[in-house]
Order: structure tokens, then C-alpha cells, then sequence
């Protein structure tokens, strides 16, 4: 499959998009932090309880097969994507102040893009 500059930044500025919105849409899971009087014990007496409005700190990745391809090349040509594993090239999100959910949110809809338009994309995620 033959794919053009402009056709590249096209499809990827549409599903940066599209990953900045599902992130804006997603609520993250509030948790909660203890202080304990054993930092090193998780049963030891709780001296506090914070609540913390975002949840895990994580970064996600969009990870794009095979590495040769056109779009892989030229994300990796324009410093959008590193080399992965396995033939691969990703795509490394970590902004909103590193939250796990919303960093997921947008690499699942940028990958959601992406498959659309006939690119093999794959999300991992991790804390």
C-alpha cells in the first residue's frame, strides 16, 4: 500500500485527535492514599487518608506492524516513533500528568484510527 506525506500527517493528526478527545472524555477512578505508621507495611496503623482525584501514574503505547511498512517509516522519519520489539515502531504517550487511564484512552483511540485505515495497531500499557 502505497501512502503519501500528506496522507500520513493526515492520518495521524485525525487520530491524535481523535486520542486527545477519548482522553478528555475519560473520568479516571479516584484512589485513595494511605500513610501508615510502617511505610514498609501496608497493615501497619493508617496515620492518614488522602484522597487523589487521578488515578495510577502510567504511560501507554501504540505499537505499529510491521516496521517496514510505509506509515511505520514515516512516523519513524518524522520522530513520532521509535523502534520497538518483534518489527515494530510505537508511539509513546505519557502526558496528563501521567495518568494511567487517560493515556489509554488515547492510545486505544488513536489505535482505533489507525485500524481503520487498514493498519495493523496495537495498544500496551503499563505503570
Amino acid at each position: 500500500m502505497e501512502i503519501t506525506h500528506e496522507e500520513c500527517w493526515a492520518l495521524y493528526k485525525r487520530a491524535f485527535a481523535a486520542g486527545l478527545e477519548a482522553a478528555k472524555a475519560r473520568v479516571p477512578t479516584a484512589m485513595a492514599v494511605n500513610q501508615n505508621s510502617n511505610p514498609f507495611d501496608s497493615r501497619s496503623e493508617a496515620l492518614s487518608r488522602d484522597a487523589v482525584a487521578d488515578d495510577t501514574s502510567g504511560f501507554a503505547c501504540v505499537f505499529i506492524y510491521p516496521d517496514n511498512s510505509p506509515f511505520a517509516l514515516w512516523l519513524k522519519n518524522q520522530g513520532l516513533a521509535r523502534p520497538g520489539y518483534e518489527g515494530s515502531v510505537y508511539i509513546y504517550l505519557y502526558g496528563y500528568n501521567q495518568n494511567l487511564q487517560r493515556n489509554e484512552a488515547h492510545a486505544l483511540a488513536m489505535a482505533h484510527v489507525f485500524r481503520d485505515a487498514g493498519i495493523k495497531a496495537y495498544v500496551y500499557s503499563g505503570t
